[in-house]
């Protein structure tokens, strides 16, 4: 999580309108994730963090208005409920400028997230070209990250050892990142 918040980060301070999902295999993850976002927001105040939970076996009201109804910038759902919401036009492709799949493996394992990414990859394609995905997982096996990046142009994929898998391979080889042009800040959240 804290990985990927620090892109989150970076992106928000430059842009602060731009827009994050967060899907997680779990409510638990879910959960633990949002904590995580609420926690920076209540101690980043030069930062606009706005994070939303959006997750399955509770009522959907209050969960059933359109994005910029919200007034949110990170939300954290689960496969179904994302995907009831896409259905539903409450969320909408077009508004989302990241996506990241937490623990993207076990995201395999629900058969509703192959519906999302058949929701992704039949998009419109200026939405998808601008949009950036994020998929990290602490495992991967070579058929996922294949299925990842047939359904999504541009995807990057890290594992647990902060390796970026080159999709194009067919090998299990993997390549370093390039943090090159990563911008580094530092916040200070004492008093």
């Amino acid at each position: 999580t804290i990985g990927y918040s620090l892109y989150i980060l970076n992106c928000l301070i430059s842009n602060p309108s731009f827009t994050v999902i967060i899907l997680t295999p779990s409510r638990e993850l879910s959960y633990q994730v949002f904590n995580f976002f609420s926690v920076l927001a209540s101690t980043c105040s030069q930062i606009s963090i706005k994070p939303k939970l959006i997750i399955g076996g509770f009522s959907s009201r209050g969960q059933s208005n359109t994005m910029q109804d919200f007034g949110y910038n990170i939300y954290v759902a689960t496969v179904g409920k994302l995907l009831y919401m896409l259905r539903s036009k409450a969320i909408s492709l077009n508004e989302v400028d990241l996506f990241v799949f937490d623990e993207y493996d076990k995201l395999f394992d629900n058969r509703q997230f192959q519906s999302i990414l058949k929701l992704i990859k039949t998009s419109r394609s200026e939405w998808s070209s601008r949009a950036h995905f994020l998929a990290l997982s602490a495992t991967y096996e070579r058929t996922q990250v294949k299925a990842l990046s047939s359904a999504i142009k541009n995807i990057k994929v890290v594992t647990h050892d902060a390796q970026e898998v080159d999709c194009d391979k067919s090998s299990s080889a993997k390549q370093d990142i390039n943090l090159q042009n990563l911008a580094q800040y530092f916040i200070n959240v004492s008093g």
